[in-house]
Order: structure tokens, then C-alpha cells, then sequence
């Protein structure tokens, strides 16, 4: 919803602009101008939200092994020389994507949820 929102403002805003620069627009303006359009006293939104706004906390921890729902995944430099292979990732989607994990990073959000965001960095 807020991303077709966003890109139709700025699609009038720039005419004919392309879909790199669209992007990188995204990249640099997309999360300042969302804080723009959620009123925090709105209650339709869940307070997790309302958090994810607000951005991670400073501190960002990265990891060699990350378990998760029975699953254990382990960086590629961790994992190289071990009998068992568990730093190949495939996302199922439109396209499969398939990579090397080569880094395990946890983003920590503030407020009541403490929710964190776990990236794998593929190559």
C-alpha cells in the first residue's frame, strides 16, 4: 500500500523516471517520507509498526551459526571444512534464488516488542 503510494508520487513528481532511478529513489527517501504518513496516535496500526518506524537500535550483532524452526544455518567461512553443508540458501519466488551465506546479521528494533530482523548476506 505505502510503497504504490510512494511511487505514484514520485512517478507524477519526476515525469518518465526510470525504474533504477525509482529505486534508488526508494533507497534514499522511502522510510523519511512513511514516518510522514503515519500518525503515531493512530491505533490502526499495531505497535510494531509504529516501532519499525522508529529504526534499529545501534547495536547489530552478526553471528557464524544461526538456528531457527529446526533449522540450522552456518556462514560460509564457518561451515567450509565441516562434514555437513548448511550455507546454501534457496528463497522459492517468482524467480528461485540461489546463494552462498557469507554473513549472519541481527538488527535489534527499540520499544515494547523488541523485534529483530535476522539478514543472511548471500552471495
Amino acid at each position: 500500500m505505502f510503497c504504490s503510494l510512494f511511487e505514484t508520487q514520485v512517478r507524477e513528481a519526476i515525469e518518465g523516471i526510470s525504474d533504477d532511478d525509482m529505486n534508488k529513489r526508494k533507497d534514499q527517501h522511502f522510510v523519511p517520507w512513511l514516518k510522514t504518513q503515519v500518525d503515531y496516535k493512530d491505533m490502526y496500526y499495531p505497535t510494531w509498526f509504529h516501532e519499525l518506524l522508529q529504526g534499529p537500535v545501534s547495536k547489530i550483532t552478526t553471528a557464524l551459526m544461526y538456528f531457527t524452526r529446526g533449522y540450522a544455518f552456518h556462514a560460509y567461512e564457518y561451515g567450509k571444512h565441516r562434514t555437513t553443508v548448511n550455507y546454501g540458501v534457496r528463497v522459492k519466488g517468482e524467480e528461485d534464488f540461489y546463494g552462498i551465506l557469507q554473513e549472519i546479521i541481527e538488527v535489534e528494533f527499540v520499544g515494547l516488542v523488541k523485534m529483530k530482523c535476522v539478514i543472511f548476506k548471500c552471495d
